[in-house]
């Protein structure tokens, strides 16, 4: 659950939903830094977006991975290049490496169909094949990307090798999430494997029954 932790209540809630096994994640927030504590796990929700920045006087909820007192904290990054600059891309991974990164897609129902029009929340909607917009004002919503495309993307600008590419789409988000029987092909996971060919296109899904 993503909660603003500068709001009322949050340390409450977030022992509650500690306490019943829910990942607490922060986000949609503009706490400052130097407002939080930290806790035995800290996730961000899209690292850099919808929270405060890196602000070198009140640095923000983005510093958070940066910080040496969160070196635990795992963060999830948008990567379809709108979201989040790609120089700030590159920046992040060569900073921070991928051991606590989350590829997320903050995908809208448009993705992956390339360029088109739809509905959200009964409003117009167009994408430009990388990220969603509203009709009406160009307001940003969303992405139009899938995982698989934004992180072919980073192999191609060599931010990731293919190990990990699996790494930052696949086993950090099940370890964020403490699932612990699937994410690798390994004796007694589940059989959950997609199939890439070498130039990181998907070419078949298993589904484990």
């Amino acid at each position: 659950m993503t909660i603003a932790p500068e709001l009322q209540g949050s340390e409450e809630l977030s022992s509650v939903l500690e306490q019943n096994n829910i990942v607490v994640a922060y986000g949609h927030s503009d706490c400052p830094l130097e407002a939080l504590k930290p806790r035995d796990k800290n996730h961000l929700t899209h690292l850099f977006n919808a929270m405060s920045g890196i602000d070198h006087k009140r640095p923000g909820l983005a510093a958070m991975p940066f910080v040496r007192d969160y070196s635990h904290a795992t963060y999830e990054l948008i990567c379809d290049g709108v979201h989040v600059h790609p120089s700030v891309i590159d920046l992040t991974i060569n900073s921070l490496g991928t051991e606590r990164l989350c590829l997320i897609s903050d995908a809208m129902s448009l993705a992956g169909m390339g360029t088109g029009e739809g509905l959200y929340l009964g409003k117009q909607i167009y994408s430009n094949g990388k990220a969603c917009y509203y009709s009406d004002s160009d307001i940003l919503i969303g992405s139009a990307m899938l995982i698989s495309e934004s992180a072919k993307n980073l192999v191609h600008k060599s931010l990731l090798d293919k190990r990990s590419f699996f790494q930052v789409a696949c086993e950090n988000p099940l370890r964020v999430l403490s699932q612990t029987d699937r994410g690798r092909i390994k004796p007694g996971y589940k059989a959950d494997l997609v199939m890439l060919s070498s130039d990181t296109e998907i070419q078949e899904v298993f589904k484990a029954e």
